[in-house]
């Protein structure tokens, strides 16, 4: 009995990592070239013969991980038969994604990433950059009513909020005759699978609830950039609001002047609008950027501790903690501020 026992944690060990080593490969970049790669998948191909195709374009390094992300993302019979054409440098999963949402086409579509953090009005630029109408995805953006229908939690934003801090970042491909109301609904369709829907609970979809918790890691975003560091800027950030003290967060100052500084002037800081956090208590309007899953996961489970002061050295980025405005002053002589 103890060998079938320990057999079976053996198996449950091994099964795991395994998992793990296969995840981790999915992920990984695939497509290694710098040229697109045309891929013809045949009437009546099984995902073996899908990976056999790519493996021979040099589109895949191991058969197995890529059956195993299809299985893993349930892509099982959503391909189609056809040609496609492959931008370079793409991950396994990305592959899958491609070869399992695109219709057959000659033409290649664009792809484009909107880094975590950016605002609205930086990701039009880089749809205006690519030849696709940021100017009219910027005029969207403003009109969260325009998707509340297929959108129901737009719905339930505050009057006046825009669409940013809900236009996921992220890599997207989009047809070279995209229109801009397309593109928008792709990136509110990935805020949703990928925010909304895993942490349904937390947001309770209760619209007040959802645009306080996306302001404050869109903050967040702009303040630090380790998990453990947000974590415990948001227990800072959460402490401040219920004490009734100025968050005092340079993300927003810096949202505000349009521009970020490593030290600020006492006309900065007095600078008039309702994202100034040194000179109005409480979150801001709305958020100030687009923020990343973790930023937006720090929001939801800060670090509690006796911290109530942060600041970040502007050499090597890292940040110092304290528990005090004595210890905070410290720390900024420390970093040279």
């Amino acid at each position: 009995m103890k060998f079938l026992f320990f057999l079976g944690v053996f198996s449950v060990v091994v099964v795991g990592s395994a998992y793990g080593v296969f995840s981790a490969l999915y992920q990984s970049i695939s497509c290694t070239g710098k040229e697109t790669t045309e891929i013809i998948i045949p009437e009546d191909s099984d995902v073996w013969d899908i990976a056999r195709i790519l493996k021979e374009k040099r589109c895949l390094s191991f058969s197995s991980v890529f059956v195993f992300g299809v299985w893993k993302d349930d892509m099982r019979g959503k391909f189609q038969a056809g040609t496609f054409i492959l931008p370079p440098e793409l991950t396994v999963s990305e592959v899958v994604y491609f070869l399992t949402t695109k219709t057959s086409q000659k033409k290649e579509d664009i792809r484009i990433t909107f880094p975590e953090g950016w605002t609205i009005s930086q990701m039009a630029d880089r749809l205006e950059a690519n030849t696709l109408s940021g100017q009219k995805f910027l005029e969207l953006a403003q009109r969260p009513d325009v998707f509340s229908d297929r959108f129901p939690f737009l719905a339930q934003l505050p009057q006046g909020a825009t669409l940013e801090g809900f236009l996921f970042p992220d890599t997207y491909f989009f047809d070279p005759e995209a229109s801009p109301e397309s593109i928008v609904e792709k990136m509110l369709q990935t805020f949703l699978q990928k925010v909304l829907e895993p942490y349904q609970e937390s947001f309770g979809f209760q619209g007040e609830n959802l645009f306080s918790i996306i302001t404050m890691a869109s903050i967040i975003e702009g303040e630090v950039r380790s998990s453990e560091d947000r974590r415990l800027v948001s227990g800072v950030f959460a402490k401040r609001i219920e004490s009734g003290m100025p968050l005092q967060s340079d993300a927003t100052l810096a949202y505000v002047l349009e521009e970020r500084k490593i030290q600020h002037s006492a006309q900065d800081l007095s600078k008039d609008s309702p994202y100034n956090t040194y000179k109005y208590q409480g979150l801001p309007p709305g958020p100030i950027c687009n923020p990343s899953l973790d930023a937006i996961q720090s929001s939801l489970e800060p670090t509690i501790s006796d911290y109530w002061f942060f600041l970040n050295d502007p050499k090597t980025g890292e940040t110092y903690f304290a528990k005090d405005f004595e210890q905070h002053k410290r720390n900024k002589t420390k970093v040279g501020l």
